[in-house]
């Protein structure tokens, strides 16, 4: 069934940051303290020591809560991704805060990916001893980013358990293996102010879409059809109701398009996409799953609201999987992204595996790696208390 999404007033999608965000209780409990400064998470706590020949990082012991530390299959894959400190992180900031402070010699003065990478990321001789190490741990599908912050890796959880010093154990939950390290993540003292975290050790962590359908029943509305009021106040304004995108331009005060035509010297007001759309502008949706009905959605939204069909291609990141639980999500994204602007110039679709911390930071560093996209969309989150886990 083709699908064709409407908002509930006050549900705006969230660029850049994690929205719409929502949680389940998880079976741990975070005991990590967050991250200080400049990595100063990577020092354990008091309460922790570190065997000689070794060196803390970030990804701290996650305890079960409610359950014995049950063991999980040792030959179990995992998917990890190790993270690496930036080789000057200082001085990336003080870059980015002088892209965007007027009057500075770096104002909007952009790198690309590559030549910032040069300049402020991890060296490839770092990259490179992290690679080796996991290899010589036997880990297979060993992969380095383009920017050296991230390399993944498969290994079994023996082969994680030796590699990082930690422990593996898990129960089942409703029928699913969970499972996550109730020791800390440790490296060789050699990877010591090389690498800042690993992540994948745990599948309970991870983000969660919070999409709300509405209780109301909706008739079938003809193509263009105006989305209905659902609450009218007693002086006869619309409070709460089912937005679409000319909705949406009229509540942001999306402004009226003009278009001078100098030969006649008369003003005409015109189509947004005409002149003052996104269609400079490229668009990154991320999403996790099977995501192939997302765009015969989407060109039903398109048909419906008489908007131009944008260019749209997914970019697939990770391991395929057949989950469909954030269609509803995607949909929503990609509809309302593209239909504010009314036109893009593209509309990139990210797909991972999962939402675990270690697909998705793969996911953000594809999108960054590529550099096709200027502004993301990240629709789902989790409790911030659990975002320092790992």
């Amino acid at each position: 069934m083709k699908k064709l999404l409407l908002l509930c007033a006050g549900l705006a999608v969230g660029l850049w940051t994690a929205s719409c965000s929502g949680h389940t209780m998880s079976s741990f409990t975070p005991s990590a303290p967050m991250p200080g400064p400049n990595g100063s998470s990577a020092i354990l706590s008091s309460t922790e020591s570190v065997p000689a020949g070794w060196a803390g990082t970030a990804t701290k012991a996650i305890p079960f809560k409610n359950f014995p530390t049950g063991r999980v299959p040792v030959n179990m894959p995992m998917r990890i991704v190790v993270g690496l400190y930036m080789r000057d992180h200082d001085g990336a900031a003080k870059l980015v805060r002088g892209q965007h402070t007027r009057g500075s010699a770096e104002f909007m003065q952009w790198l690309a990916p590559g030549a910032f990478t040069a300049k402020f990321g991890p060296t490839a001789s770092q990259a490179a001893s992290v690679a080796d190490y996991l290899k010589k741990e036997g880990f297979t599908k060993v992969s380095i980013e383009p920017n050296r912050l991230i390399v993944s890796a498969t290994g079994s959880v023996a082969r994680v358990e030796a590699a990082f010093s930690t422990s593996i154990r898990g129960t089942m939950v409703n029928g699913k293996q969970i499972y996550g390290n109730i020791k800390p993540a440790l490296v060789p003292e050699k990877l010591r102010g090389v690498v800042a975290a690993v992540l994948g050790l745990t599948n309970d962590y991870q983000m969660n879409v919070h999409l709300v359908r509405s209780t109301h029943q909706m008739a079938p509305m003809a193509a263009g059809t105006p989305p209905p009021c659902l609450v009218v106040s007693a002086t006869n304004v619309c409070t709460f109701g089912e937005y679409g995108p000319t909705q949406y331009q009229i509540a942001y005060d999306a402004p009226q398009c003009t278009n001078k035509d100098i030969a006649r010297q008369e003003i005409h007001v015109t189509p947004m996409w005409a002149n003052c759309s996104g269609s400079l502008t490229s668009v990154a949706i991320m999403a996790e799953g099977n995501v192939s009905r997302v765009l015969t959605d989407l060109r039903t939204a398109e048909a419906f609201w008489g908007l131009p069909a944008v260019p749209y291609s997914v970019k697939k990141v990770g391991v395929s999987s057949p989950d469909t639980s954030g269609l509803d999500e995607w949909d929503l994204d990609t509809q309302i992204s593209s239909g504010f602007a009314e036109t893009l110039k593209h509309l990139y679709v990210y797909d991972t595996t999962s939402l675990t911390d270690s697909d998705i930071a793969l996911e953000y560093s594809h999108w960054v790696n590529d550099d096709l996209a200027q502004a993301g969309n990240s629709s789902f989150g989790t409790p911030e208390t659990l975002a320092y886990a790992d």
